[in-house]
């Protein structure tokens, strides 16, 4: 048969979807492992080389096998003509074919149009807004594209029911990733979304309550506006407006306010992106309001991002003054206040801390017990300082501060501390209903916990079921007591 030296009878046709078909007949497939095929502007098919085809990426050629003589193959529908464009519906252009082995490149093959159905148009557009109970209501969307052709992506954007005519292409290009949401293009056309969540209008503002929107879908890539839209009033979009619970803990002794750590939960975080917490003397928290807070120095509030959360863990700033900017002073009861400058709201929770040099690591504890014979057992206490600077308190087998085994606790803890060290531990257990009642006794000399207050404990002890040794006692502070 001799050795490959011509490809011949070269043919190309597009379908509306896209897909390109091309044959062609090949005299021999000795010597040749396989061709590369690629799309060229008809006008520049004649003066395209060989030494042109070995600039081509992947995204612009397609690769065969040579293992016959007759081949007929469909191009990849995104692929990337000669010049790294697009293909575009109405043009002339022509299939040249390469084998790397020979450096052979075949003559042009006759220009075809490639005819395909590139996106127009938005049909059965839609948005609805669903309530998401305690959560901010979500925004769906849904619609029909006549063709994804040279879509990069489609674009949901929402205007205050402006007219169309105001949003050109120049503008929406410049809008950041929070003024849209974005959705590839679907082989089928068929999208459906919900938008995030955080989304701006496209002047940068967030969503109110109530205001009517039109919604617009923008094909990026080619740059079109649909111009189906919806015009929808929302109403639905639960805001900030208070705070549902409230934890306050005394954490430190370094007699200012980073010693306050707040919790809180809050019933929405849409609407704001910042909340500050300030302090106010108890007797005179009934008289603040959110005007007043206002006009507060930034040294006599603690201010933090929102960032699309429900709860927050905060420790004050150091320097923290109160409302009327008077440092904090110790077995002061003081009132803490969440307000929103943004939207001119008080959250005042009413909840009150005694500020003082306290026992910094009394509070609830929930961890695992671990030894020799019993492994991941839950742990629980709730500790407090005696008059010996002990802290002691009951324990639970359980992680949430429940007994398990008759009583009304599983026994009690003593734990001495030296800084960040533990130098003593002692449990003793008492379980009325565990093998007829199993009273035990376990001790350590070592053991830490951590800026966290995470607590660790090594042990050993005695108690109806044996000898436990390598003992080892997780704690973590839990917060919301």
């Amino acid at each position: 048969m001799g050795q490959f030296t011509v490809v011949n009878n070269i043919s190309a046709s597009s379908s509306t979807e896209g897909i390109i078909n091309v044959s062609f007949e090949i005299n021999s497939a000795e010597g040749v492992l396989g061709f590369s095929l690629a799309v060229v502007k008809t006008a520049q098919s004649s003066i395209f080389t060989a030494s042109d085809f070995l600039e081509l990426d992947g995204s612009q050629t397609f690769q065969i096998q040579a293992n016959q003589l007759n081949y007929a193959v469909e191009l990849n529908v995104d692929q990337l003509d000669t010049d790294g464009d697009v293909l575009a519906s109405g043009s002339a252009y022509s299939i040249v074919i390469y084998n790397s082995e020979l450096n052979y490149l075949s003559t042009p093959s006759a220009s075809f149009k490639y005819n395909v159905e590139q996106f127009a148009t938005i049909s059965s557009f839609s948005a609805n807004e669903e309530f998401a109970g305690a959560d901010i209501s979500r925004i769906t969307v849904s619609f029909q594209a006549n063709s994804s052709k040279g879509v990069e992506a489609f674009w949901v954007i929402v205007a205050k029911s402006q007219p169309v005519n105001q949003l050109l292409s120049n503008y929406i290009n410049t809008l950041d990733n929070k003024r849209y949401t974005s959705i590839a293009p679907s082989l089928d056309n068929v999208y459906a979304l919900t938008i995030n969540e955080q989304q701006l209008d496209t002047d940068g503002h967030k969503l109110i309550d109530g205001s009517s929107y039109k919604l617009y879908v923008y094909a990026k890539g080619l740059e079109i506006l649909s111009s189906t839209s919806s015009v929808k009033k929302f109403d639905q979009m639960e805001v900030f407006s208070t705070v549902t619970d409230m934890w306050l803990h005394d954490i430190s002794n370094n007699k200012n306010a980073s010693d306050i750590r707040v919790l809180f939960d809050v019933n929405a975080s849409r609407g704001i992106d910042h909340l500050s917490i300030a302090l106010a003397k108890e007797e005179s928290a009934a008289d603040v309001s959110a005007a007043s807070l206002a006009t507060l120095r930034e040294s006599a509030f603690t201010r933090i991002s929102t960032d699309a959360k429900k709860f927050f863990m905060v420790d004050l700033n150091a320097n923290q003054t109160d409302i009327g900017g008077n440092q904090l002073e110790y077995d002061q009861k003081y009132t803490v206040l969440v307000f929103s400058d943004e939207m001119g709201i008080l959250a005042q929770t009413m909840e009150t801390i005694l500020f003082s040099d306290n026992a910094q690591f009394e509070g609830h504890y929930s961890g695992r017990f671990n030894d020799n014979l019993f492994q991941d057992i839950p742990f629980s206490t709730i500790l407090t300082m005696d008059e010996n600077n002990q802290y002691v308190g009951p324990v639970f087998i359980s992680a949430v501060f429940t007994a398990s085994w008759g009583g009304e606790t599983d026994g009690d803890i003593k734990l001495f501390f030296e800084g960040n060290k533990i130098t003593l531990f002692e449990y003793n257990q008492d379980l009325p209903t565990y093998k007829g009642g199993c009273p035990g006794l376990y001790t350590g000399t070592s053991g830490s916990i951590t800026s966290e207050f995470d607590i660790k404990l090594d042990f050993t002890g005695n108690d109806c079921d044996g000898y436990h040794e390598d003992g080892i006692i997780t704690f973590q502070r839990a917060w919301k007591y």
